[in-house]
């Protein structure tokens, strides 16, 4: 992300995404069934995959790949393999290879799914996200180059692609993330779509009232009554679809005065920048939940509604500053080599200059011996 130029304003809705990942998946544990839980889950996984579409851009496939497998993949094992090394301290070798190991090869998401893998496994977790990523923009990169090449219709294809993903999730679930991949399909070309037409760079002014009104309702069904799950590719209907997509526009349009907020601005920009270590540390902090639970039911009942803030905010304290040290420790160490480099390129020019210098002198001396002769 850093190699492109930044909007800011999108940054502050990533921000607002991935805080609400954390509060959502806690929600979930310690008061499900809230009205905070149902208004979380409308959008927030879709956003994602909405604003990675919205940056889109045609490219060679090769190239586009192994970007790919850099940005999503190798967090992807990396994350997947320190909890595997953390579960064959606590677990044990075998516990290790069921619970951890073979569940991150499989790349399954989803629980009630598990009787229709391929393979006796359970879920990976909420690393599921990153594989799921990866295929979807994979399987778009792909679908591009059979439109140029056959000139069949863009949407068309992602539509197809996206029902077929959606038709076999009671008959078959695919390794890898494939099939909730396959769903997300449309959020991806939707971004894309929002980013060719100008839709999140125009005010909301500009947007006729009717379609804002008709967005707004389409968001608040989705909240009550039309509930979506990516990791499983479930999706009540296509309002499920089209409430993700209004939510997007609205938490991004919103984000645009955020942003104008002196602090807040500044910090959920943070946020949106650093969201994959965040996301990454969220994966990873089983370890202090123990703790935090103990805390929190000194103060709360759980489940509860007020246990469960406390426990969010609690959580995303711990997981910001482990982000911050990790972003520090980052900077420093990019710093150094940065600087080592320098240093190398500084002596490189130096050695250089003196070879030349050295071979003017020799030309001089040259020339000098033939004037004598």
């Amino acid at each position: 992300m850093s190699a492109r130029k930044r909007i800011e304003y999108v940054d502050v809705a990533k921000g607002i995404a991935i805080l609400c990942v954390v509060a959502g998946h806690t929600f979930a544990a310690y008061d499900p069934g809230s009205l905070q839980n149902k208004f979380i889950y409308s959008f927030h996984m879709p956003l994602f995959f909405i604003l990675s579409g919205f940056f889109y851009k045609p490219q060679e496939f090769k190239k586009a790949f192994w970007k790919k497998v850099k940005s999503l993949l190798v967090p992807y094992f990396v994350i997947n393999a320190l909890r595997c090394l953390v579960a064959l301290y606590q677990s044990g070798f075998e516990n290790m290879l069921t619970g951890y190991f073979f569940p991150a090869l499989y790349g399954n998401g989803s629980t009630p799914k598990i009787a229709l893998s391929l393979f006796d496994v359970k879920i990976v977790g909420m690393t599921w996200f990153l594989m799921a990523l990866f295929m979807c923009q994979v399987m778009y990169l792909s679908l591009e180059e059979f439109s140029k090449k056959y000139g069949a219709p863009m949407w068309m294809l992602v539509f197809i692609t996206a029902i077929t993903g959606i038709g076999f999730n009671d008959k078959v679930w695919l390794p890898f993330s494939i099939q909730p991949a396959m769903g997300a399909l449309i959020f991806y070309h939707a971004g894309r779509l929002m980013r060719e037409k100008k839709v999140l760079e125009e005010p909301v002014t500009a947007m006729p009232v009717g379609i804002l009104v008709m967005g707004a309702v389409m968001w608040l069904v989705t909240i009550f009554y039309a509930n979506l799950g990516m990791h499983a590719n479930s999706y009540h209907s296509l309002v499920s679809f089209l409430g993700a997509i209004a939510a997007t526009y609205f938490i991004t349009q919103f984000s645009k005065w955020l942003y104008r907020v002196p602090a807040l601005g500044v910090f959920l920009n943070w946020c949106g920048r650093n969201s994959i270590y965040i996301y990454c540390l969220h994966a990873i902090d089983r370890t202090i939940i123990v703790p935090i639970k103990r805390v929190v039911l000194m103060v709360f009942p759980l489940p509860s509604t007020k246990g469960a803030l406390l426990f969010v905010v609690i959580r995303l304290c711990c997981i910001l500053l482990g982000a911050l040290l990790f972003v520090v420790a980052k900077t420093i160490v990019q710093e150094f080599i940065w600087e080592q480099k320098r240093k190398r390129k500084r002596e490189l020019e130096l050695q250089k200059r003196r070879q030349q210098l050295m071979m003017r002198q020799r030309r001089r001396e040259e020339i000098r011996r033939r004037e004598r002769r």
